[in-house]
């Protein structure tokens, strides 16, 4: 990441990022909206969480529907096995390359797990919905999206000019809530509206 947008996820993080993490998608303004974070960080620790949810209007939707008990809902509707053997396939794969660069040592503790570390389970919406924004298959993933709606933030929530803080759109559409997507995700490419 270059020094903003390591900035920008700082601020929208609350602290700065975990290990060497890079942009996986931006939201209409340019932001990141989810980083991915290597498998095991620069201290040795495995880190289940490939793809990190940085925007905060989709953190605090997300939230919302894991607090309406949408985990344990998905987790007794939802066939995840797929979804989490594509995730850690992905997970595997970035393993491999930081190993094959030197920057993890071979046989150094790695995590395990699908989407977050779940075996089975929906567990974190957070992440499930970081990976379907990044183009994972989940279906989990992708009826958070649905509930979520469209994140159509009128102004950037971090300032190039004032990277101090974070300015979060209350309700998008000038405070009139989301526009929810009633019968399917919205389309990947629309979810940052604009």
């Amino acid at each position: 990441m270059d020094r903003f947008d390591a900035r920008a996820v700082e601020v929208m993080l609350g602290r700065a990022p975990r290990g060497d993490c890079k942009v996986a998608r931006r939201c209409h303004h340019g932001l990141p909206a989810v980083v991915q974070v290597p498998p095991v960080l620069p201290g040795g620790e495995p880190f289940p969480t490939l793809y990190w949810l940085t925007c905060p209007l989709a953190v605090r939707r997300v939230g919302r529907v894991e607090d309406a008990g949408g985990v344990r809902e998905m987790t007794e509707a939802m066939e995840l096995a797929a979804a989490d053997a594509d995730y850690a396939r992905r997970r595997d794969a970035v393993l491999a390359e930081l190993v094959g660069a030197g920057r993890v040592a071979a046989g150094a503790p790695v995590p395990a797990g699908g989407v977050g570390g779940a075996h089975g389970t929906a567990k974190c919406l957070h992440g499930r919905y970081a990976f379907w924004l990044v183009d994972g298959d989940d279906p989990a993933g992708a009826e958070t999206a649905r509930r979520v709606g469209v994140l159509d933030c009128s102004a950037p929530c971090v300032d190039e000019a004032e990277p101090a803080r974070v300015r979060i759109q209350r309700g998008g559409r000038r405070g009139l809530g989301p526009r929810l997507c009633p019968d399917a995700p919205p389309a990947r490419d629309a979810v940052f509206g604009r």
